[in-house]
């Protein structure tokens, strides 16, 4: 359950408890967890009346809110990443796959608790307050303040007992040691090509390839290239490429070197070059052309690769505190109250008896009002 400062997770009433969480490189894995997305504003909130007498049981200990009913839309509408519920009626009637995503958020919410109070690990007020404070000055900042107080109170509690579960893992994480371990098995992640390019049209670029193959200096024909180039609107001349307007762009990640052409086999045809190639031109994004010279393929080095490691693996005991909720959901009896479905271990989620689950968006509903068991 990795809870960023910017948006937080639910199960998806499709998911098994035993689901287990893997990394990979920038785009990573969340099995039990679904992105809340929160970029845009306007919440609306349902016009339910009270809340359940139980909405989940884990372990026989019944979980409840009072204003249930309400927070189904407000989750789901976080959960789609939109600014207003789509999933509720005018009469307050919400799907019954919302109702079970946001009743296992408060699951969660309570295995988070528990956990922290089997390692004897305090949840301040002092780091709630820092938790609000931090939500409310985010990207999310505007959205935050539109939710009713009580929903805002569950998902600062949410987001304050999860950072204190990293926090607890994290004195046994050695993070240096994490990034490294990350950086050597990831190696093709960090592979660069360094080359020398010139930009231009294309005949102009075939003219320049040909001084370049009867010996010419790279870095003279290229700025003559420049040279040739009208002035912008501005009257300013452009420049070679490069940071000493001479060609060399230094070494460039793969990701942009993939990135710069529509045509995947025209990248690799650039990556698989032998140094001293003289590649092109070739179109590139934009409409204009480019020539390269491949110098040599390197690999980024460790301290300049950081920034985006730590990106990747998340805070040093991050891992280990998703594993621990993980493994309570797998362990915990969970049941939810029928008339939103059932719970089974090693199963996932169910509808209730007489609902349909279409893909896609829910489209099964049930009245609002207070669930009985």
């Amino acid at each position: 359950m990795r809870i960023p400062s910017s948006g937080y997770h639910s199960v998806p009433v499709s998911s098994s408890p035993n689901t287990s969480r893997t990394g990979a490189p920038r785009q990573r894995s969340r099995s039990l967890v679904a992105v809340v997305a929160l970029l845009v504003t306007g919440f609306v909130a349902s016009s339910c009346g009270s809340g359940p007498a139980w909405i989940a049981r884990v372990d026989g200990e019944p979980i409840a809110t009072p204003n249930f009913w309400s927070g189904v839309p407000l989750y789901a509408g976080l959960s789609a990443g939109q600014g207003a519920p789509t999933t509720t009626s005018r009469n307050g009637v919400s799907s019954v796959s919302d109702a079970a995503n946001y009743a296992m958020f408060l699951v969660q919410i309570h295995g988070l608790v528990e956990l922290n109070e089997a390692h004897s690990t305090k949840v301040t007020a002092a780091q709630t307050a820092e938790v609000r404070t931090t939500l409310l000055a985010s990207q999310g900042g505007a959205i935050y303040k539109k939710l009713p107080g009580w929903f805002l109170d569950q998902l600062v509690e949410a987001q304050a007992n999860f950072q204190a579960l990293i926090a607890y893992y994290a004195k046994d994480v050695d993070a240096n040691q994490q990034i490294e371990a990350y950086y050597k098995a990831n190696q093709s992640q960090f592979q660069q090509l360094c080359m020398d390019v010139i930009g231009g049209d294309e005949t102009e670029l075939n003219a320049a390839r040909s001084r370049l193959d009867e010996g010419s200096d790279f870095a003279t024909v290229a700025k003559a290239v420049a040279a040739a180039q009208p002035a912008d609107a501005t009257g300013q001349k452009p420049q070679a490429l490069g940071a000493k307007g001479d060609g060399d762009v230094g070494c460039v990640p793969m990701s942009t070197i993939q990135n710069l052409f529509a045509d995947p086999a025209v990248a690799k045809t650039l990556v698989d070059a032998k140094p001293g190639s003289l590649i092109g031109p070739l179109p590139v994004a934009g409409g204009t052309f480019m020539l390269f010279r491949v110098r040599s393929q390197t690999v980024e080095p460790l301290a300049q690769a950081k920034p985006t490691i730590v990106q990747a693996i998340g805070q040093p005991g991050q891992d280990q505190a998703q594993k621990a909720l993980n493994g309570f959901l797998a362990k915990a009896d969970i049941q939810l109250n029928p008339r939103i479905g059932h719970w089974k271990k090693g199963v996932g989620y169910t509808p209730p008896v007489g609902a349909e689950q279409p893909a896609g968006a829910a489209t099964t509903t049930l009245p609002g009002g207070a669930l009985t068991g």
